[in-house]
C-alpha cells in the first residue's frame, strides 16, 4: 500500500516529498494561457502557472536577450516563440563554435519546499519537460522544416549553482548543467539520407562542456513506435537531475527515448562512475562536491548555429515535476 501523499495542496511550502515513487507537478507554465508578450531586454517576467501548480504565477529570468541581436521572443498566438538570429550562439559558451552565451529562460526552483528541504538532492529528483510544436513535416520520403532558417536548436533542462549567474557575479554561467537539444539541420526539404534534424545530449562541468549526438534518422529505420521520432519528430525533450546521475528525454506522442551519459556525475562534477566515489572529497559531506547543492532552475534556451533567415521555434509548455528518489 503506498503511503500517502505528504503535498500540502496549492502550496510551495510541503514537507519533502513523494510517496510512491511518481511524479509529483510543481509547475506548469502554459503559453496559451499567457497575454502577448514581447521580451526585449534582460530581467523579470510573470508568467500565470496552469491549475494542480503549485504556485499561481512564477517569476521567470531572461538573460542575454542583447546577445540575439537581429531576433526576437515573444509570447505569441499561444506559445513561447523564438526568432533566433544568424550569429553563431551557444548554451553559456560551451558549444566548440561560439563562446557567446545565448538567450535563456529560467526559473528558480528553491521557492519549492520541497526542493529547499533536500539540499543535496539526495531523496529526489527534479524532472524538467518542455513541449514544442513539431519542428519538421514529412509527406512521403521528404522532409521539411516547420521552423523557418537553418541550424537552430531548442534546448531544455536543469541548471545548478545558476543564482550568481542571474546576479551578474558569475560570467561563466551555472556550475553545471544538463539538457536535452533537438536541432533543425535545414530549411529545404530533405530525405532519408539527407534527414534535417538531430537530437542531443548536452552536459557542462565547469569550465569543460560535452555534446553527444545522436541523429534521428537512425530512429527512421526501426519499427513502431520508435519510428515516430522520425515521422512525426520531437515533441517533447527535457532532463532529469538528482544527487548523482542526470539523463535526457526525447518524446512523440508514442514514443519515449532516454539518453543516459554515464561519465556525467552530478556529485563531485567530474568525470566518474558509482564506484570511484571518494567519502573523503569534502569534509563533512562525504563524497559530495562543495559546488553540489539545491541552487536549481529550469530552463529553456535557443540557439543558432549557422545559416540565415528567420526561425519561429515554438514552445507550449514547460513542466517542472519531482520525484522520490529510492
Amino acid at each position: 500500500m503506498p503511503i500517502s501523499d505528504v503535498y500540502a495542496p496549492a502550496s510551495g511550502t510541503s514537507t519533502l516529498i513523494v510517496s510512491d515513487g511518481k511524479k509529483k507537478l510543481l509547475a506548469t507554465i502554459d503559453f496559451s494561457t499567457q497575454g502577448p508578450q514581447v521580451f526585449s531586454a534582460d530581467g523579470d517576467y510573470t508568467f500565470i502557472t496552469a491549475p494542480g501548480s503549485q504556485f499561481s504565477s512564477l517569476i521567470g529570468k531572461w538573460k542575454n536577450i542583447a546577445n540575439n541581436s537581429g531576433g526576437s521572443f515573444q509570447v505569441t498566438g499561444g506559445r513561447l516563440v523564438a526568432n533566433v538570429p544568424t550569429i553563431a550562439t551557444s548554451m553559456f559558451g560551451k558549444y566548440y563554435w561560439s563562446a557567446i552565451h545565448a538567450p535563456v529562460l529560467a526559473f528558480d526552483l528553491t521557492q519549492f519546499g520541497d526542493v529547499v528541504s533536500d539540499p543535496n538532492l539526495l531523496s529526489s529528483t527534479i524532472v524538467v519537460e518542455a513541449e514544442f510544436d513539431p519542428m519538421f513535416t514529412k509527406v512521403g520520403t521528404v522532409y521539411t522544416s516547420a521552423v523557418g532558417a537553418a541550424y537552430c536548436w531548442a534546448h531544455a533542462g536543469v541548471m545548478q549553482g545558476a543564482t550568481a549567474y542571474f546576479a551578474g557575479t558569475q560570467a561563466g554561467g551555472p556550475l553545471r548543467y544538463r539538457s536535452a537539444a533537438y536541432r533543425c539541420e535545414a530549411a529545404g526539404a530533405g530525405t532519408a539520407s539527407n534527414y534535417p534534424y538531430n537530437i542531443f545530449d548536452s552536459s557542462g562541468l565547469t569550465p569543460s562542456s560535452s555534446n553527444i549526438g545522436n541523429t534521428i534518422a537512425q530512429f527512421s529505420l526501426n519499427p513502431v513506435p520508435w519510428n515516430s521520432f522520425a515521422i512525426e519528430g520531437v515533441t517533447k525533450l527535457g532532463s532529469t537531475w538528482s544527487a548523482r546521475h542526470s539523463h535526457d528525454f526525447f518524446a512523440t506522442s508514442t514514443a519515449k527515448f532516454h539518453y543516459y551519459n554515464g561519465t556525467m556525475d552530478n556529485m563531485v562534477g567530474t568525470s566518474s562512475y558509482w564506484q570511484n566515489w571518494d567519502p573523503t572529497l569534502n569534509t563533512g559531506t562525504g563524497g559530495y562536491g562543495a559546488t553540489s547543492n539545491n541552487d536549481l532552475w529550469a530552463f529553456v534556451g535557443f540557439t543558432r548555429s549557422t545559416g540565415s533567415g528567420t526561425t519561429a521555434v515554438k514552445c507550449s509548455k514547460l513542466n517542472i515535476y519531482i520525484v522520490e528518489t529510492t
